[in-house]
């Protein structure tokens, strides 16, 4: 094809299409503008505003936590072997009982009767059975020693958004939320800072009842099933809820999430850093950035879902206001539709290159 011909047939296809594409636009704009509320970021509702997200694994709980205790206490359910010396001469002044701790606290001992011990140290429980032989006069100068010889399992389940999750050993009486969580690693960064506590006993004692007031007896009772959000309590507040054996923790993971980035560009879904704040020259630079220079090409629409779901918002930025303004550099919510907007100019370059790469394509073929 001359030259001369291939050149007005290429003025003819740029004017065609700058036409095209300002009719075009005008009509999308209009039925755009009937069909979805437009926006600037200055003028935004509140309401359609992106929400921070918030890293729930910066939250240090570890000042809240209970530092194991040095002397177990005994629980229901533990078996121990109590040796007793009545303070009498011979043998016989010797006795080794191994008893079981029931329900309600109490382990029943040969001759002296039942005893309270759960809640109580080794060394206090010594003291009390000593007591209880002086007052019922079975035995009046006894010395006894306590040993641990069976303790059942007893763990708590924590599953979710912790660095490490599974099956925790309470080895104490009762673990507070924040003992749970700093046993687990602490939070992640996927934590949405929900947290519910479910099922599980719990042992009551003597101690507990008096400080509290909650508890009336001693032995195991149920919980009912509690939800904490980080967001309303305060991490103090976690050091007072208490998680009783046999309960799940499970602590609330984010969803996978992203923000489709379109037009004129490199079209990707571009996903959301757990725990980070991606704001729109973010979303654009992940991306890949823009095809031409923000000289050139700089509207850039989002487009986002109102919070009930049941419309579309356009909101209209600036790749220019964004750099100069950090205001306008808007914060992207999930599954945000980024739309970087054609114009006359980027659409006569495309084109350019389009049929220059077919005119080049086609020299090469005609020539022999």
């Amino acid at each position: 094809m001359p030259a001369g011909s291939l050149n007005r047939h290429i003025c003819l296809i740029l004017c065609m299409a700058a036409i095209t594409c300002s009719f075009t636009g005008c009509s999308q704009m209009s039925l755009t503008k009937r069909q979805v509320r437009r926006y600037r970021p200055s003028n935004l509702p509140k309401h359609f505003a992106a929400k921070p997200i918030q890293d729930y694994s910066q939250i240090d709980l570890t000042p809240y936590a209970k530092a194991t205790a040095n002397e177990e206490k005994l629980h229901p359910g533990d078996r121990i072997a109590i040796q007793l010396n009545s303070g009498a001469w011979g043998e016989e002044a010797k006795q080794v009982w191994k008893v079981g701790i029931d329900d309600t606290g109490q382990a029943v001992l040969p001759q002296i009767g039942a005893v309270r011990l759960a809640g109580l140290t080794q060394a206090e429980a010594e003291k009390s059975i000593v007591h209880a032989s002086q007052t019922r006069q079975v035995f009046l100068t006894p010395t006894v020693n306590i040993a641990l010889e069976e303790r059942p399992d007893r763990t708590v389940k924590v599953m979710g958004a912790v660095n490490q999750p599974g099956e925790l050993a309470v080895n104490r009486e009762n673990l507070s939320l924040a003992d749970v969580i700093v046993r687990a690693g602490g939070l992640s960064n996927t934590s949405t800072g929900r947290i519910v506590v479910s099922g599980g006993t719990i042992d009551s004692s003597p101690e507990m009842t008096s400080q509290r007031g909650t508890l009336t007896s001693i032995g195991q009772g149920q919980i009912p099933a509690r939800t904490v959000s980080l967001a309303e309590a305060a991490p103090a507040e976690l050091a007072e809820i208490t998680v009783p054996q046999g309960a799940v923790v499970s602590v609330e993971q984010a969803p996978q999430s992203g923000i489709q980035v379109i037009g004129v560009i490199r079209n990707q879904l571009v996903d959301l850093p757990p725990g980070k704040n991606v704001r729109l020259l973010d979303a654009l630079a992940m991306a890949g950035g823009p095809s031409y220079s923000n000289w050139i090409l700089d509207r850039v629409d989002v487009i986002r879902k109102s919070p009930d779901g049941q419309s579309t918002i356009r909101i209209k930025c600036s790749i220019r206001g964004a750099k100069n303004d950090s205001r306008k550099n808007i914060l992207l919510a999930s599954h945000d539709v980024v739309s970087v907007e054609e114009n006359i100019v980027t659409f006569t370059l495309s084109t350019v290159q389009s049929l220059f790469a077919v005119g080049t394509s086609g020299m090469r073929l005609a020539v022999p």
